[in-house]
């Protein structure tokens, strides 16, 4: 197997790790499968005796994260705006103007 494949695997795995281990489950399952995608990939690369193992380590891995994505809560509704025809006086609109209609 060529070094810098098995140098690059491992780094992948490590931030798989790392993501895990700081509570970002999404992150980690998405690099997850990036690393078995590359795997299946390039596996002709890989010793025979070694391939079975690395696949099945791979899909392993990628099946025991799980994305729970943060449950999103709804913004707390407006207040209503007030009332156009709040409370004032509507006396002395009339067609006097005075409020004394008589």
């Amino acid at each position: 197997m060529p070094p810098a494949l098995a140098r690059g695997w491992a780094a992948q795995a490590a931030a798989i790790e790392a993501a895990a281990a700081g509570g970002n489950d999404c992150s980690a399952l998405r690099l997850a499968n990036a690393l078995r995608t590359q795997v299946v990939a390039t596996e002709q690369k890989v010793p025979l005796r070694l391939r079975s193992p690395l696949v099945t380590g791979v899909n392993a891995l990628a099946a025991r994260i799980t994305c729970t994505p943060p449950t999103v809560k709804k913004p707390p509704k407006p207040p209503k705006p007030p009332d156009k025809h709040g409370k004032h006086d509507h006396h002395g609109h009339g067609p006097g103007g005075d409020g004394n209609d008589q």
